[in-house]
């Protein structure tokens, strides 16, 4: 606990802790005044303030106070680096572990380092891990990082920091990443905010799944944010249309939206609706456990045949996550078609070391990816697929692998392209699982 003081001691501890009294903040004016109040704090506030965090009956509030501050000033240079410097300048009187690894924390936002080199020589440097050499190569390798780093995380202080991270990154995967943090009680006010700025930032950000996290995003958001930010997200998704935009083909739990496959284009366009229907619903009985919906991830497990959506799509743009085993073979159907080709780039013997992403069956036009750009087997891979007319372009891990090239009718070739077909995950005989599955339905006037 807190030790004697002198007189000016005492007082400015008092003054102290009268500011950060209003925090966990309720109400946003009285956390306005607060922080307005620590715009004023001198070098001497800001060092009794950091020994509140050794404080076992004071470190929530202090450090909620000392993280909305950060939060704030991280956005203005005449703040923010002064308030490094003082962080760094008092980390020598913290004594905790818990004080030590919230101060790290708070450097890191405010420097966007990977590690920060305090002046004390006492607290540790954080330690390298797989978003320090993802941040040097592209922000989709920065998200596939953040994912794996989120399921570890062993403490608020990690999953905020997650969280800020992906707040830099614009676009789909990281609303949706960020998004799933909204069922996490420690943290689901931070992605709310989160969320409700990437898509006001981002006005192709549409669809069911954006909808869907913003109406859960909306009642989550409190405090100082509350006033302003949540009647925007209010005016923002009165104005949303409820349809385009991305729709989720996996819900996590069950094989909902998917079917056995049966055939191809050719041969079920032949077949009456009922015969189709019957050996449909016999495929699905014979193909039971082929294919699982575990831990929220969709596994084939080395048994079977292709999965395929219900529904029919024509131009697309696709997410999809994938992971693979040792000599792994997959990939992903288009229109019924194969394929966007998914391998163990080490099978030399098959010619897999030209990488993942290419049109395989292509016999007219290119078959092979521009480079090769799989990680490593057993770790997750991206793809960003975009199809229009008969052209399909691929980004496999932020990379562009395949542009603009024309998928040609395997079953066929004397025919043109199917103009909508079922999506197919296909199944080779190894193990794959499979996440974040998402697509949206392109016309002519959509803006990729």
């Amino acid at each position: 606990m807190l030790t004697a003081y002198s007189t000016d001691a005492q007082k400015n501890n008092r003054e102290v802790l009268s500011t950060i009294d209003v925090f966990p903040y309720q109400h946003s004016a009285e956390t306005d005044k607060a922080l307005t109040v620590m715009d004023t704090w001198k070098k001497r506030d800001w060092k009794t303030a950091i020994k509140l965090l050794d404080d076992d009956s004071l470190k929530v509030k202090t450090t909620d106070a000392i993280n909305a501050y950060v939060d704030r000033a991280a956005l203005d240079p005449t703040k923010r680096n002064p308030l490094v410097t003082l962080l760094k300048k008092y980390s020598s009187s913290v004594k905790t572990e818990y004080a030590r690894i919230f101060i790290q924390s708070q450097l890191k936002l405010l420097t966007d380092s990977s590690a920060v080199h305090l002046a004390n020589a006492s607290l540790p440097a954080l330690p390298q891990d797989k978003t320090v050499a993802a941040s040097a190569s592209n922000p989709v390798q920065q998200l596939l990082a953040l994912e794996d780093e989120m399921d570890k995380a062993a403490n608020l202080l990690q999953k905020r920091d997650i969280l800020w991270k992906a707040s830099r990154i614009p676009g789909f995967s990281s609303f949706v990443f960020v998004s799933k943090s909204l069922k996490d009680p420690e943290v689901s006010s931070r992605a709310a905010v989160i969320v409700t700025r990437l898509a006001l930032a981002d006005e192709h950000l549409q669809g069911p799944v954006v909808r869907q996290a913003l109406e859960e995003a909306l009642p989550l958001i409190d405090g100082e944010d509350s006033a302003i930010l949540a009647s925007r997200l209010q005016e923002h998704l009165l104005k949303m249309p409820y349809d385009y935009g991305f729709v989720s083909l996996f819900n996590g739990t069950d094989l909902t939206g998917w079917k056995a496959l049966l055939g191809n284009p050719v041969t079920r366009a032949k077949m009456s609706a009922a015969a189709l229907k019957a050996a449909e619903d016999s495929a699905n009985e014979k193909a039971k456990g082929d294919w699982i919906a575990k831990d929220e991830l969709l596994i084939f497990t080395g048994h079977g045949n292709n999965l395929a959506t219900t529904k029919k799509y024509g131009d697309i743009e696709m997410y999809v996550d994938w992971k693979i085993t040792a000599k792994g073979d997959a990939g992903i159907y288009l229109r019924g078609t194969p394929q966007v080709q998914i391998w163990d780039t080490s099978r030399r013997d098959v010619g897999a070391q030209v990488g993942s992403g290419g049109l395989y069956n292509n016999q007219k036009y290119e078959s092979k990816p521009l480079t090769v750009a799989d990680n490593k087997v057993g770790e997750w891979n991206r793809f960003h697929i975009i199809m229009k007319g008969d052209t399909v372009t691929v980004y496999l891990n932020g990379v562009l692998v395949t542009d603009h090239v024309p998928l040609e009718n395997y079953w066929d070739r004397s025919l043109p392209l199917f103009q909508s077909e079922q999506i197919e995950l296909q199944a080779h005989g190894t193990q794959v699982a499979y996440r974040n599955i998402y697509v949206r339905e392109l016309n002519g006037d959509t803006i990729l």
